[in-house]
């Protein structure tokens, strides 16, 4: 790290005084912030794409700051290139940008959904050289296999995935069908929609933000083609579901419908194109959740992998928390999201 710094990023004369790496599953353990005595960096460490990928994504990042949205200034190395690659590592330097993760406060609702909708209609227009590629499907035959092996292997679901788990599995399972039983009949709608450039992962560690407004969309190395909706689709979940357990204490109650119809006004106003159909965002949330459960699936049954069975739970309870997210008309008696 310290040669990368000091041999391709020389002309910016970065002396660390110290070097801070975030950790975690969930928060991106590949960034090192570089803080010098005037001035703090962004070096991360991009892996599981080819170099020319993560190029021409780190290409599409300065696109889009061009265009006046909220992402980091990425700086160039002394040769030219915005990406480094040492061995089986690759490397860009980013300015810091400091702010707050997305905590869902009422003041921050407006500007985020207003900002993301501008960033997903601009996406569309993205040069075709910059298109970023496309990683997966949806409603697949491989996934279809994974559900009709889960459901034979039930008895094994404690050794798979430990009884605490497995408990909840069989709990959920009724859920878990039904929501492949819906998906399997809109199959028609979701293949019929336009792949576009989209930022996979709208979470809110993924949004900086500074009070009420959004300071940076970060980790554009999740941008890839998606069928339109999937992004601003599940993202709004992901950030109203914050909204609802910060703001409103996990209540679903008539302040919480307000401002969620607020957040989903300001999205569709910003790209109507994307955003101004509510229900089908909510089926496109709904097939993006459905991925990653049956993702969480096969690591068990075929990789014996269970590093990600702590969100079992959280995907299982959003199988619900969808709906009554999107049911604007309906949770006014308070129930727990």
């Amino acid at each position: 790290m310290q040669t990368v710094l000091r041999a391709d990023f020389r002309h910016l004369s970065i002396a660390p005084a110290k070097i801070l790496k975030a950790g975690g599953m969930e928060i991106n353990s590949n960034n090192f912030k570089i803080e010098t005595p005037g001035k703090s960096y962004l070096l991360k460490r991009l892996e599981s794409a080819e170099p020319e990928t993560l190029r021409v994504q780190l290409k599409l990042l300065q696109w889009l700051r061009e265009r006046g949205h909220a992402v980091p200034l990425l700086e160039n190395a002394a040769s030219g290139d915005l990406l480094l690659t040492d061995g089986s590592q690759a490397w860009c330097l980013f300015e810091f940008v400091d702010g707050e993760f997305f905590s869902g406060a009422d003041s921050q609702l407006s500007d985020t959904a207003r900002r993301l909708g501008g960033l997903q209609r601009d996406l569309r227009s993205v040069p075709a050289e910059l298109l970023p590629p496309r990683r997966w499907g949806y409603l697949t035959k491989p996934e279809s296999e994974v559900l009709a092996e889960m459901t034979a292997k039930m008895d094994i679901w404690p050794r798979l995935f430990g009884r605490s788990h497995a408990n909840l599995l069989a709990v959920s399972w009724p859920k878990v069908m039904r929501t492949a039983a819906l998906l399997s009949s809109k199959i028609s709608e979701i293949e019929a929609a336009s792949w576009v450039p989209a930022h996979c992962d709208l979470h809110p560690h993924n949004l900086l933000m500074r009070g009420a407004a959004l300071a940076a969309i970060v980790d554009f190395e999740s941008c890839v083609l998606l069928p339109d909706g999937v992004s601003l689709g599940y993202g709004a979940f992901k950030l109203l579901k914050q909204h609802v357990i910060s703001a409103r204490g996990g209540r679903w109650d008539a302040a919480a419908a307000a401002s969620t119809r607020g957040f989903f006004d300001a999205l569709a106003e910003a790209d109507p194109v994307g955003a101004g159909d509510r229900a089908r965002l909510e089926l496109f949330a709904m097939a993006e959740l459905y991925r990653r459960l049956l993702i969480v699936f096969k690591l068990n049954l075929r990789d014996g992998d269970s590093r990600w069975n702590h969100v079992l739970p959280m995907h299982l309870c959003a199988l619900e928390e969808i709906g009554v997210i999107w049911d604007l008309r309906g949770g006014l008696g308070g129930e727990d999201v």
